[in-house]
């Protein structure tokens, strides 16, 4: 079972971000299951949050036999002649012909779409050695000055980062920026990390370093692909903060069709 949220954006505010939702999927098993999560409520309660037309009830539990049509639309249909690129720039590329896992694609890409203010992210998980590894784009990088710019094309596959703690970041306050090891600030991690990340990087050893850069004409939302690795404090649960419980545990299903 791989997990994703969905944060929501109201668009008025730059600190108003909130986790939403959460898919958990099962691809082998053909079982989705989509819940609310209390962020839902509170951005309904502080900015007007309101349901999704896919999933129109916050307390209830929505489950069907394929990807809702809410997440399969926001990656791009394998017939189409650009797909390899696509999965180039999101690292995912395994060859020609070789399926690929829409969900990895979800939690690498973001899911982004220019009609909506939505951001898909994977619940990241530790392995046996309570390691976790996760893939993401530079965020913010747009907004720093021409030098981080051209340092940015100059990026390459493999090239070590510093990671750096930020306080007076004017639209998160805390923020975890990406430096160059020649101390050029290149961006952010995305913000739905931040809480996390502070917690990681004040307890255990980290690492981080270029993935891909992709150059124009790619999406400037997809120019650098961050691989970040450490360890979870003992005890620690990551993504597990009250925004992000689900309005329902184990109700029963409302059966969708996913046409």
């Amino acid at each position: 079972m791989k997990t994703l949220f969905v944060a929501w954006k109201d668009t008025r505010s730059a600190d108003g971000w909130f986790p939403v939702g959460r898919l958990d999927a099962d691809v082998a098993a053909e079982r989705y299951e989509f819940r609310y999560l209390q962020g839902a409520l509170e951005a309904a309660n502080e900015r007007g949050f309101a349901p999704f037309d896919s999933f129109p009830e916050f307390r209830k539990e929505y489950v069907s036999g394929e990807l809702f049509p809410f997440f399969a639309n926001r990656v791009q249909n394998s017939s189409r002649p650009s797909i390899r690129e696509y999965l180039h720039r999101l690292d995912l590329d395994r060859g020609q012909g070789m399926p690929f896992d829409p969900i990895e694609v979800l939690g690498v890409s973001e899911g982004r779409r220019a009609t909506d203010s939505l951001e898909i992210f994977p619940k990241v998980e530790r392995n046996e050695s309570r390691l976790f590894a996760i893939k993401f784009f530079l965020h913010g990088w747009r907004h720093i000055n021409q030098q981080a710019a051209a340092r940015i094309l100059r990026l390459a596959p493999g090239e070590d980062l510093s990671v750096a703690l930020e306080v007076t970041n004017p639209a998160t306050a805390a923020a975890v920026q990406l430096q160059t090891r020649d101390r050029i600030l290149i961006g952010w991690a995305p913000r739905y990390l931040i809480d996390d990340l502070i917690k990681v990087i004040t307890s255990c050893p980290i690492a981080a370093k270029v993935c891909r850069v992709n150059l124009p004409p790619a999406p400037p939302s997809q120019r650098v692909l961050v691989l970040f690795e450490g360890c979870w404090p003992e005890g620690y649960e990551p993504m597990n903060g009250q925004q992000f419980r689900p309005l329902v545990s184990a109700p029963e299903p409302v059966l969708t069709q996913a046409s």
